[in-house]
């Protein structure tokens, strides 16, 4: 049975430094002429050396896979969990910063996210399995970052695990469009996308620090746009013993 994984004789920062440039050739070459057009000689024959040494470093094209799920996968999910349990950032602080993290591992290695993506199919059962796993493990740590800041009051009411896979969506899509050529760097579009992440589930600065009476005159403002809208008037009464209240009456 061939191994999924890279070879370990040889250790080291030297090692480390191959294995990443092979891996760097071998997802260029996929994402040019797909998993099942690239041979092992192939990769080989751009990297300049010979398909022998290959195997020092990577013993299949699966094992390329499997550090890809590892790179990809694996790892953001780790960096999700050690976010998660900062105690020195509020929910939204943890949020901000989980999703600068996933963008910017997105935007140093645009062709890995893709290629995983794209040839998920072709991982074998046991690294599939490894994949689903660490993807639904962070899709749990993300949503569960966003159900503390709904709690707290940080973050608009939502049903966190959607709201997880849209902020998800935000931080990967860049995989597709970014180029690294182009009039802004990775900094800058990091972040853009992390303000537009954690802007679209954030409440405003305002509504948080508000007391109940505030937010009950809040939701007052938002039926009389909503009244406005369906043709109908809001009357807000003058506060009493029994506590605000808004009555609706439908224009005649």
């Amino acid at each position: 049975m061939a191994k999924t994984g890279p070879h370990k004789e040889k250790t080291g920062p030297r090692k480390e430094l191959m294995e990443r440039e092979l891996l760097d050739h071998a997802t260029e070459l996929f994402a040019r002429n797909g998993y099942a057009g690239t041979t092992l000689r192939d990769i080989a024959d751009t990297a300049n050396i010979g398909r022998t040494s290959l195997y020092h470093y990577f013993s299949s094209k699966e094992a390329f896979l499997a550090a890809l799920v590892e790179e990809v996968t694996l790892t953001s999910s780790t960096l999700l969990i050690e976010i998660r349990r900062r105690t020195d950032l509020t929910p939204r602080g943890q949020l901000e910063a989980a999703a600068h993290m996933l963008v910017m591992r997105v935007l140093a290695q645009p062709s890995h996210f893709r290629v995983l993506e794209r040839d998920e199919a072709n991982l074998p059962p046991s690294l599939a399995e490894r994949h689903r796993k660490g993807k639904r493990e962070a899709l749990a740590e993300l949503a569960a970052i966003i159900d503390a800041g709904i709690r707290s009051g940080e973050f608009r009411a939502a049903e966190p695990q959607i709201a997880a896979l849209t902020i998800f969506g935000m931080c990967n899509w860049p995989a597709w469009w970014f180029n690294p050529k182009g009039q802004r760097d990775a900094a800058a579009v990091a972040a853009v996308v992390t303000g537009m992440a954690v802007g679209s589930i954030s409440r405003p600065e305002a509504s948080r620090r508000a007391g109940p009476s505030d937010v009950i005159h809040a939701i007052q403002d938002e039926l009389g746009t909503l009244a406005q809208m369906i043709g109908a008037s809001v009357d807000r009464p003058e506060p009493s013993e029994s506590g605000p209240s808004a009555v609706v009456h439908q224009k005649r």
